[in-house]
């Protein structure tokens, strides 16, 4: 328990300082991507045992919506960035 606090606090003052180095995105990427290749690495040993779902149509579906959700909001921010940018440079 005290490893894993240390390890977040560690985590998490990293995170900072990355952010003030590459910005905010780069730093949420590089922090997520890492975070679900350690996961793949750890699980891939087990993986059909962990990938095995008693409802597998139930969870598809829970990965559409799940994925569906995420793609409306980042076409929402896309449209907001394009509408300022092209009021922006004044066309």
């Amino acid at each position: 328990m005290l490893g894993a606090v240390f390890l977040f606090t560690v985590m998490d003052a990293i995170a900072k300082q990355l952010t003030k180095e590459v910005g905010l995105i780069q730093t949420i990427w590089v922090r997520y991507t890492g975070q679900a290749l350690l996961v793949f690495l750890i699980v891939l040993p087990r993986l059909r045992e962990v990938a095995k779902s008693q409802y597998p149509k139930l969870q598809l579906l829970r990965s559409v919506i799940f994925n569906g959700c995420h793609l409306l909001i980042l076409f929402k921010h896309f449209k907001d960035w394009v509408g300022r940018s092209y009021r922006y440079y004044g066309h």
